[in-house]
C-alpha cells in the first residue's frame, strides 16, 4: 500500500502536486477549475462545493447537504456522487463545518482518501465564550471509478506543507502561496460599488506585473441600511 499523496493547499482551495490545475471557491462558494499554465477558467460548478482534490483527470469536491463527495471530470460534467458520509446529524446545519474542523484529502493507490475530525461550535450562553466540541477522527476510502465508500482507519495527519502561506502587506490580498515555483495571490478589490475577485500568478521573488490574471467573480457591494433617528 502506497503512502497518501495529500492535496496541496492553494489560495482559496487546492492544487495538484504538478502545478497544472487548481480547484478553488468563488465568492458564492462554487468551485472553479483553473489551468495554471495560462490562468484559463475551465469550468465552474453550479452549486456551492468545498474543494478536496484535483489531478489530470478529476476534480473532487464536497457537497454539504447532506455531505457527499462529488467527482467532476476536468473537461466538465459530473462523473458520480457518493452516498452520504458517515458524519453526525448536526453537520447538516454547519455548511462550513466551523473554522476549527480538520478535513484532509489524498490520492492513495488510485483511489481517494478522506480524513476528518469535526468540531462542533457550541454556544456557552450569555456572557460565556463559545466552546468547540471535538468529534472522533474518522476516514474513508472512496473508489475512483464509482464513488463507493469504505470506512478505514484514520491515517496520520499530513506533514506540514513545504510552501506555507506567504504574508502580504496588501489588504486586498486574501491569501497567497508559492506552488510549483509560482506565487499565486487571491485578490479581492472594490471598484466603486462593485467588488471583484481574481487569482494572479507571479514569479516567486519578483515584484513586477502578474504573469496572468483570472477573473473569478464580481458582485455589488452591499450598502449599509439607512440611518434611522
Amino acid at each position: 500500500m502506497s503512502d497518501p499523496v495529500w492535496s496541496r493547499p492553494f489560495p482559496g482551495g487546492v492544487a495538484d502536486a504538478s502545478g497544472r490545475h487548481a480547484l478553488l471557491r468563488d465568492a458564492a462558494g462554487r468551485c472553479a477549475l483553473l489551468r495554471l499554465s495560462d490562468g484559463q477558467l475551465l469550468w465552474r460548478s453550479t452549486e456551492p462545493l468545498r474543494p478536496l482534490l484535483v489531478d489530470d483527470e478529476l476534480a473532487v469536491a464536497l457537497a454539504m447537504a447532506p455531505p457527499r463527495v462529488v467527482a467532476l471530470a476536468l473537461e466538465g460534467g459530473e462523473r458520480w456522487r457518493s452516498a452520504a458520509l458517515p458524519w453526525p446529524d448536526w453537520t447538516a446545519d454547519e455548511p462550513e463545518l466551523g473554522h476549527a474542523s480538520d478535513l484532509h484529502a489524498a490520492w492513495m493507490d488510485g483511489d481517494m482518501l478522506l480524513r476528518w475530525q469535526l468540531r462542533r461550535p457550541r454556544g456557552g450562553g450569555a456572557g460565556r465564550a463559545t466552546k468547540v466540541v471535538p468529534a472522533p477522527v474518522g476516514a474513508c476510502r472512496i473508489d475512483r471509478a464509482s464513488g463507493s465508500l469504505r470506512a478505514t482507519d484514520p491515517p496520520p495527519l499530513p506533514s506540514q506543507d513545504e510552501a506555507p502561506a506567504v504574508a502580504s502587506a496588501d489588504p486586498d490580498v486574501l491569501a497567497q502561496r508559492v506552488h510549483a515555483g509560482v506565487r499565486y495571490a487571491l485578490v479581492r478589490r472594490a471598484d466603486g460599488g462593485v467588488v471583484r475577485t481574481a487569482l494572479q500568478a507571479y514569479d516567486p521573488g519578483g515584484q513586477g506585473d502578474a504573469r496572468w490574471t483570472c477573473a473569478l467573480d464580481e458582485f455589488e457591494r452591499k450598502r449599509p441600511p439607512p440611518h434611522r433617528p
